[in-house]
Formats: structure tokens, sequence, C-alpha cells
């Protein structure tokens, strides 16, 4: 058969040699591409990247380190803190303190003042010489130090101070804060009434008349020279 005869028209030698070039790069090309999609990395449906040699080691989740620019804050202002007062805790449970040593002993219970408040009764004690130590607790009867003795006190229920070391009368031996026994009314919703129950020895103690048994606190305000208990009313 002629060759010739047998190719399509217009197909020539070139044109079939250039077609068949064409063709084995089109195979190379492919080939490479197989090749080099081999090596890449592919998810494997939980989101792990692996590689033809294997999977990899799982990815750590990692938090940069903040920058100083990050790491600078603005300081935190702490919390006022209460004064006076109101940083005392209430308690109906016995408590006792030391005072201020300050002055020549023996001291002075000078003086018993009063004052009522929103929510409280107070009772204020001033000292010549320095504040003493002190015990205050609630007791069921109300009885003279020295001999033991009821005293009438109004009141449904008694808080005890005790004082030392201290006294409540001058060098002459008068009273400064009114005679053992006798009741100082004061009608308050709280406190009703107090009243010295001793004075002998270094030693002072004042009862408290309360309408009913109620918490208190205790605090020293040593520039004046002076104790105050607050009973809730």
């Amino acid at each position: 058969m002629n060759k010739v005869a047998g190719r399509l028209p217009g197909w020539s030698a070139g044109a079939a040699m250039n077609t068949l070039r064409r063709t084995r790069r089109l195979w190379i090309a492919a080939g490479l591409t197989l090749v080099s999609l081999a090596g890449c990395s592919s998810s494997n449906g939980d989101g792990v990247a692996q590689t033809a040699g294997g999977p990899t080691a799982p990815k750590q989740n990692t938090t940069a380190a903040p920058s100083a620019t990050q790491a600078q804050t603005s300081p935190t202002k702490a919390a006022p803190q209460p004064t006076g007062a109101e940083s005392i805790p209430w308690s109906s449970q016995p408590t006792e303190g030391s005072g201020s040593p300050v002055g020549p002993q023996p001291w002075t219970l000078a003086s018993i003042r009063v004052g009522r408040h929103p929510g409280y009764d107070r009772i204020a004690f001033g000292f010549q010489g320095g504040i003493p130590d002190y015990q205050v607790g609630y007791v069921d009867a109300v009885k003279a130090a020295e001999t033991n003795q009821p005293i009438h006190l109004d009141g449904r229920a008694y808080l005890q101070v005790l004082f030392k070391p201290v006294n409540a009368h001058d060098q002459q031996g008068n009273p400064t804060v009114g005679a053992v026994a006798r009741q100082h009314l004061v009608g308050y919703p709280t406190l009703t009434g107090y009243a010295l129950t001793g004075d002998f020895e270094g030693y002072a103690s004042v009862a408290l008349g309360l309408a009913s048994k109620a918490r208190f606190r205790v605090a020293l305000l040593p520039t004046s020279k002076s104790l105050y208990i607050d009973v809730q009313q």
C-alpha cells in the first residue's frame, strides 16, 4: 500500500512527528506530576496531617509568650479597708485584750459616757494615765466584786467588764465614776443601764444591763485614752 495514499488529508510526515513529540512530553509531565503528588501531605480525615513517610506526631497547641507590652498591666487597686468601729467584728463570745502602756501607774477610770447610734448603743470609758487591760463577757447575775452580794441592774442580760490595773477613785479615795453598786439608768433600745461593781486592789469592774443578749464589739482609742463597747440594737 502506498503510505502516502493512506494518510489523512492535510496530514504530513512532519506533522506526525510533531504530534508524537507533544504526546511524549505530556506523558512525561503527567508522570512527574504523579510523583510530586505522592510526596505531598494529605489529611487522614481527623485533621491530622500525614506524609508519604508515615503519620507525624500530633500537633502541639502552643501559646506565644506575651510581649513586653502585653505583660504590662495597670496595678490593681486594693479595696478600701474599713476604719474605726467598722473594722471590728461583732461577737457574743468573751473577749479580752491589752491596753496602752503609757503614763505612770496606777491609772484611773475617770469617766463613763453613753451614746445612741443607728443600729447600736455605745458606752465609752475614759482613763487617766493609760488604757488598762480588759475582759468583757456575759454573766448570769450581777454581783459586787468584794462582797459577792447581788446588785440590782435593769435588763435581761448582763455584760461584765473588768479593767486592770486601774482605780475608780482618786488619790483621796473619792469615787470618780460613782459609788459601787449604784445603778445608772440609760434606757436605750439595748443598753438599759450600768453600774460600777468593783474597785479594789487595782481592779475595776462595770456591769452593763441589756434588754437582751446582743452581740458586741470592743475598741481602743489610744489618742484619747478611752475604750468603748458597742452593743447591737
